[in-house]
């Protein structure tokens, strides 16, 4: 019986670090997604016209 008390309280420490490990995750992936939205919305200049880094191309 000890030994399923030791194995539970194991599970539930591994289970707590997980969710733990869960929001951290989600916390950089929505980081990284705004990031991404930033990037993605601000045209750079390049030659005194601005270019699009993820089209790669002139706009019109």
């Amino acid at each position: 019986m000890k030994r399923v008390v030791k194995q539970l309280a194991e599970v539930r420490a591994e289970r707590d670090e997980l969710a733990v490990d869960e929001r951290v995750l989600e916390r950089v992936r929505g980081q990284l997604t705004d990031e991404r939205t930033s990037t993605v919305a601000a045209p750079e200049q390049v030659g005194g016209r601005a270019w699009n880094r993820c089209g790669g191309s002139w706009p019109d």
